[in-house]
């Protein structure tokens, strides 16, 4: 395909009491862009969490990053130890990245 770039995909969910310890491991990294997606609920190792469950004291967060493939692998070295702590899960996957016109102002 003409403009797109072979790039990673990192789909990391944990709970929102860890987003500041994920986020600093992002800057460690020198990840420069991501988007989060709060209240995400699903099955997994701690049981249900519902999204819409106003009692729900703990939320889980959707960090998605995507950059190039030497970086996705120094933070997959870095949180994969960590993962334990965090609990939830890191997906990594191969994307491209569709590159659009300039940015005109």
């Amino acid at each position: 395909m003409n403009n797109t770039k072979a790039m990673k995909r990192i789909d990391i969910v944990i709970g929102e009491e860890k987003f500041d310890n994920l986020i600093e491991l992002l800057s460690e990294n020198k990840i420069r862009g991501y988007s989060v997606l709060r209240k995400i609920g699903g099955l997994g190792s701690r049981g249900f969490r519902s999204p819409y469950d106003i009692l729900m004291q703990e939320e889980n967060v959707l960090v998605v990053v995507v950059c190039e493939i030497d970086p996705a692998e120094n933070l997959i070295k870095s949180i994969q130890p960590k993962l334990k702590d965090f609990g939830g899960m890191c997906l990594v996957s191969d994307c491209l990245w569709v590159e659009g016109p300039p940015i005109s102002y």
